[in-house]
């Protein structure tokens, strides 16, 4: 099998001071065949489209789909695995390619749609629009170490890519366990209650929302560190503990740092307990089917709490919970340009539930938290990856 399927090429055609004219009926640019009209759907052919403006750019294409180490090709990056779009003082810098990795053409090879024609100063950037994007802009600076999609029914996996079986930590997508270990316990005793004040010394670093009296739905909304805290410490190190292995939660570790006597506070946050997404994708199955050796009632609270996003992807409704953290160095410090980003949930439609989970890491420094970006694109991604699987 091949490691990579060459689906489409974005070539730059130089028109000089004719660019502005007709398009011709068919033209050659690096051996590629590009037609304007009659367009032929296979690998290497691209069609020219409508003549669109500088401004219609932005609504063309997302940048980066799994970007892999970048090569180089007639001083044009070139990704091994992805689809990115750099665009330098109106100059095209862009090979797209993308990875074969089951039987089938994958991602951007799905839902062929209209090749668009861009119109710039002295150029004619021929690009390709598909009709299914499968890459999104927040992932531009991101590796996706595991995308994960189960059937919460019969645990089938109808789609996995990359490494989903190393561990690492689970960061706040722990809540979820958490809220289920709380509410059978009684910590938690419904949505709403109980409701904690924030105090001075509680960790403050996610801004004004988490200053606010927080209940078991706000602690997930907004996933508040300190209301998780409170929880741990109301359990004690030895119930934690035992919760946290009975329920079989990756490597069920919350002893913390070494040394530190900590896995209260932070034992999720980068540091001992560490979880893979296929432990994530089979823990939240069993929480769906009431399989975890809890009360019903625990695990009926829980899914209950977990936040329901406003937009449905191809009539999806989805709950689920993102996760950030950064890696630490042996002397404590944070790698802060290389932060795991998570979102687990489920999707419900038309009486089907599926389980997913993604995890990324981060190549470079970003604004926008790692966990955000996992959740945004898995939910752009997720209507074409369940059409792969149903192809």
């Amino acid at each position: 099998m091949m490691n990579v399927l060459a689906c489409a090429r974005t070539m730059l055609a130089i028109e000089g001071s004719q660019a502005q004219r007709a398009v011709p009926k068919r033209y050659n640019v690096a051996g590629r065949k590009v037609f304007h009209q009659g367009c032929r759907f296979r690998p290497h052919v691209l069609c020219a489209a409508k003549p669109l403006g500088r401004k219609d750019l932005a609504r063309l294409f997302a940048l980066a789909l799994y970007p892999a180490p970048l090569k180089h090709l007639v001083g044009r990056r070139l990704f091994m695995s992805g689809c990115a779009m750099v665009l330098t003082d109106l100059s095209l810098q862009i090979l797209v390619i993308v990875k074969q990795n089951t039987r089938r053409m994958h991602h951007a090879c799905v839902g062929w749609g209209v090749m668009e024609k861009i119109m710039m100063k002295n150029a004619t950037l021929v690009a390709i629009g598909f009709a299914t994007l499968t890459a999104s802009a927040s992932m531009a600076q991101a590796k996706n170490l595991c995308t994960l999609i189960m059937d919460s029914a019969t645990s089938t996996q109808l789609f996995m890519q990359g490494d989903c079986n190393s561990r690492v930590t689970p960061a706040s997508t722990f809540k979820i366990a958490l809220a289920a270990i709380g509410y059978d316990t009684g910590v938690l005793k419904d949505a709403h209650a109980p409701t904690l004040n924030f105090q001075p010394g509680y960790p403050d670093w996610g801004g004004e929302n988490w200053k606010q009296p927080t209940d078991p739905t706000r602690w997930l909304k907004y996933s508040v560190v300190w209301y998780s805290q409170q929880i741990t410490h109301q359990l004690g190190a030895a119930k934690f503990a035992d919760y946290v292995k009975r329920i079989d939660y990756g490597n069920a570790d919350v002893n913390g740092d070494p040394g530190k006597n900590n896995g209260l506070e932070r034992a999720w946050i980068a540091s001992s307990l560490q979880i893979s997404p296929m432990e994530q994708a089979n823990f939240l199955t069993r929480l769906l089917n009431f399989k975890l050796p809890l009360s019903k009632s625990a695990m009926e609270k829980t899914i209950a709490i977990v936040e329901t996003q406003d937009k449905k992807p191809d009539g999806w409704t989805i709950q689920g919970k993102t996760g950030m953290a950064y890696p630490r160095g042996a002397d404590g410090s944070f790698d802060y340009a290389r932060s795991w980003g998570w979102y687990v949930g489920w999707g419900e439609k038309d009486g089907r539930r599926i389980v997913f989970v993604r995890l990324i890491k981060d190549e470079k420094r970003e604004k926008i938290s790692a966990g955000i970006r996992a959740r945004d694109s898995l939910l752009q991604d997720l209507p074409a990856l369940l059409k792969q699987q149903s192809d």
